[in-house]
């Protein structure tokens, strides 16, 4: 018989491995160019920025998101330098004014 407390386990754990982001390294950073989801964010009129990790917290409050891509298997997967130190982030651009 299943026991249907290690069927929840079993799930919760997957599920933690499913939001945590794969990481991505570019090296040199000019190279993120050449990615999907780079050219979707700059027409839809984002700027893009290579922002420091450790202040991911505080770059979000000010509108900063990381770009993210999907694995095949569906996984986000985020864009680094290879130091680690470093990540590819997204800022709605502001709007055009018109004359």
């Amino acid at each position: 018989m299943i026991d249907l407390l290690e069927v929840v386990a079993l799930f919760f754990t997957a599920s933690k491995q499913w939001t945590k982001p794969e990481v991505a390294i570019i090296d040199p950073l000019e190279e993120a160019e050449n990615e999907p989801a780079y050219k979707e964010a700059i027409a839809a009129g984002h700027k893009l920025g290579w922002l420091w990790a450790g202040r991911i917290r505080q770059h979000k409050r000010n509108g900063w998101k990381p770009v993210t891509e999907r694995t095949k298997l569906g996984l986000p997967s985020i864009f680094m330098d290879r130091n680690k130190e470093l990540i590819l982030m997204s800022k709605p651009g502001e709007p055009q004014k018109s004359s």
